[in-house]
């Protein structure tokens, strides 16, 4: 009782100086197991430049993240630090190869830089979704063993919207991956145009000024970056690559130390790494990085949509498409702020339901599961192009069919979501996490990413 009332105390009093030096430290580890274990083994801290992060908001993590990372003070035991996170590991083990064998990756935890000595600890939440503790480290800042290698700026860093100091905003840096010197031109002009996407919807739309945007060019060897299943290896900056995790579209690298050296001099809560490329394909853990290709008509909607996942921690509201993930019906309230599967007293988003909105919701469910079932398979010989036609014309006969629905505008309890048919609700019939459709993000995520941008433009 009393530690507790001492460390409410000392979120209170001591202001991010006393704690805290300015400066950033990324702690690399490996994060390995199988399905049914799991190890982390720290590789190094590592001190960056100037710690761009809320300085006010340190210890509310937002209860999002499958893993969370928490900094306790060594002299009184208080909590300092803690945010949630995903990670490739954690994805990796719920697919069929979690079950055959073992395999680590690499991964990486951002914090301010402490003052004194701290004791890291890494959790992961268990069957009943509370947060235990995997492992800890111990941090002593003074030892020699932090790398305090000097950080040097890598590439041509551009802003691409500034409306403050990096730490009273949030800070989005858009990193370039598969471009040649000779495309850098194009990627800036690519991010430039997914930003002006992502301010076209809201909230970012209203909360411009909340926000600042970079772009990092660093340069390829090769143009684009490699597809494995089609035996195509791309000498890219960052080894990004389709088919990760044995999902075509899924676009992931786990090359992270790679990255976290090349932008360690740059200020940023959200990274997106945006991939020269025409074929489909993204990617978003959550406090990781989201991953989009360049040059397809779905470019901008990946933007936003990974962003999502990334920077706010929203789930996957669609359930009829393949995924890797072996997903079973939750037996707890999911963690993600856009999910429910009813089993609380209290419906999480109840504020933004009408009185005389039924929960659950009904919907057109059968009629659009009978549309996925018997619409025509895309065939397997199709370009680029004549795939995102065929992805459009079915998102135009889907969207008509989601609009007539009796409660299609309505928040409500819509069963269907999380890649999973039953059991699980997603809040409205039409959101930007649930299909292509331009219908914005629903109201509980706009409601939601509200809530982020105030934690990171401390409002």
């Amino acid at each position: 009782m009393y530690l507790s009332i001492l460390t409410f105390l000392l979120q209170i009093i001591l202001p991010f100086n006393d704690l805290f030096t300015g400066q950033t430290c990324r702690m690399d580890v490996m994060h390995g197991g199988d399905r049914n274990t799991e190890w982390v083994a720290l590789d190094e801290f590592r001190i960056e430049k100037e710690w761009a992060g809320t300085r006010t908001n340190l210890t509310n993590d937002l209860n999002l993240g499958t893993y969370r990372i928490q900094l306790i003070h060594k002299k009184d035991s208080s909590l300092i630090f803690s945010q949630g996170i995903n990670g490739i590991f954690g994805e990796w083990q719920t697919t069929a190869e979690a079950s055959l064998m073992q395999r680590a990756f690499h991964e990486s935890f951002r914090f301010p830089e402490p003052k004194e000595s701290v004791k890291v600890l890494i959790q992961k939440r268990d069957s009943l979704n509370n947060f235990e503790t995997l492992t800890s480290f111990d941090l002593d800042p003074k030892h020699w063993r932090v790398n305090r290698e000097n950080v040097y700026e890598k590439g041509l860093l551009k802003d691409i919207h500034i409306s403050g100091n990096a730490d009273k905003k949030l800070d989005i840096l858009i990193l370039s991956e598969g471009y040649q010197e000779e495309d850098l031109y194009k990627f800036f002009e690519d991010a430039n145009r997914m930003s002006s996407a992502l301010f076209k919807e809201e909230p970012f739309k209203s909360r411009k000024e909340d926000i600042n945007i970079r772009a990092l060019g660093i340069q390829s060897v090769e143009s684009g970056i490699s597809n494995p299943r089609a035996k195509e290896q791309v000498n890219s900056a960052f080894d990004l690559h389709f088919n990760s995790l044995g999902s075509d579209r899924y676009v992931l690298t786990y090359s992270n130390k790679k990255i976290r050296e090349a932008i360690a001099h740059v200020p940023y809560d959200a990274l997106i790494i945006v991939a020269n490329e025409k074929k489909y394909g993204g990617a978003g853990l959550y406090n990781l990085w989201a991953t989009v290709t360049s040059d397809n008509k779905l470019s901008d909607y990946v933007f936003v949509h990974e962003l999502g996942h990334s920077l706010a921690g929203l789930g996957d509201e669609y359930y009829t498409s393949s995924v890797a993930y072996e997903i079973e019906p939750p037996k707890v309230e999911p963690w993600e702020p856009n999910l429910t599967a009813l089993l609380s007293d209290t419906l999480k988003w109840a504020a933004l339901v009408d009185e005389d909105t039924p929960i659950p919701t009904p919907w057109k469910k059968a009629e659009f599961d009978t549309f996925e079932e018997n619409y025509p398979p895309m065939p397997s010989v199709l370009s680029t192009l004549e795939i995102l036609d065929y992805m459009d014309e079915k998102g135009e006969k889907k969207q008509l069919l989601l609009q007539s629905s009796l409660y299609y505008d309505k928040v409500g309890a819509f069963e269907g979501g999380g890649y999973l048919s039953e059991k699980i609700y997603r809040p409205q019939v039409d959101c930007i996490m649930h299909t292509q459709n331009d219908v914005g993000f629903c109201k509980v995520c706009v409601h939601h990413l509200n809530k982020i941008l105030d934690y990171y433009s401390e409002k």
